[in-house]
């Protein structure tokens, strides 16, 4: 299975957003708050991907959240090449 290029591109933009949005204190500010929730929003444009697949991107995409100097570029890539972009 591949994802449409809107998957893809939706996949990039969550977790670009979720990056963006996260800083180390946000669960205090924001009690309730994980990094989950913003994973399971970012593996919804991905249900269509094996889930040995979702769980590797989700894994990435969580060092990606958590690490603003994580390099993305791999991440985009493996996103690029599992669609029909």
């Amino acid at each position: 299975m591949m994802l449409d290029r809107s998957d893809a591109e939706a996949v990039l933009f969550r977790v670009a957003v979720a990056a963006f949005m996260y800083y180390p204190e946000k669960h205090i500010q924001e009690p309730g708050y994980s990094v989950e929730e913003d994973l399971e929003w970012c593996a919804k444009p991905m249900a269509i991907l094996p889930e040995p697949t979702q769980r590797d991107l989700l894994d990435e995409a969580r060092a990606i959240i958590t690490d603003q100097t994580r390099d993305r570029r791999r991440f985009i890539d493996t996103v690029i090449s599992l669609s029909d972009w």
